[in-house]
């Protein structure tokens, strides 16, 4: 059995609301894939790992053959004991995902629709957390910096000029370089 890694569930994630609206159009649609990425497609008991397991509940939790234990779909992962639909989760990770910028907590709120903003803060740093992939390289031994000036007009003091005086403030930040052969 083929497993999943990381790379292979983000480039199959939707890049537009458009594919993400007709991937993930129903609930059944968001658990077929969380079971896709969860156990390859075919649920398995969380004690004994027998997958031989059937359906209760509506699709959300499975119950073994073999040693009667009842698995959630989503226990031992970030969204367990959520009582938000999983496709609110879905749609949320796409936002995350999409923006080029990153998102704030506010926005995500206005969004999602989140009456409170702790919600979204909550949901916004699970995320995150998940986000990280813990065995990612460090950037290598060459790095290229680059910078960029960071700033605006000067306020007005009494030894104002015409034209318009910059206060600029030089912002640095690494970016990883390729390397050419060995130096």
């Amino acid at each position: 059995m083929r497993r999943h890694s990381q790379d292979d569930l983000w480039r199959d994630f939707p890049r537009t609301a458009t594919e993400f609206e007709a991937r993930f159009a129903t609930g059944a649609d968001c658990r077929a894939s969380w079971i896709e990425a969860r156990w390859d497609g075919k649920p398995a008991c969380a004690r004994c790992g027998s997958t031989r397991v059937w359906t209760i509940r509506e699709g959300t939790t499975f119950e073994c053959a073999d040693c009667d234990h009842q698995t959630s779909l989503t226990s031992g992962t970030l969204l367990e004991k959520t009582r938000k639909p999983l496709k609110m989760w879905f749609r949320a990770v796409f936002e995350i995902s999409t923006r080029r910028t990153g998102i704030s907590a506010k926005d995500l709120q206005r969004i999602m629709g989140f009456g409170s903003y702790k919600t979204a803060w909550t949901w916004l740093h699970k995320l995150r957390a998940a986000l990280v992939r813990p065995e990612r390289e460090p950037l290598g031994p060459f790095v290229q910096m680059d910078e960029a000036l960071v700033g605006g007009r000067a306020a007005r003091t009494r030894n104002w000029c015409w034209w318009p005086r910059r206060r600029t403030e030089e912002c640095v930040s690494p970016t990883p370089r390729p390397t050419i052969g060995p130096r």
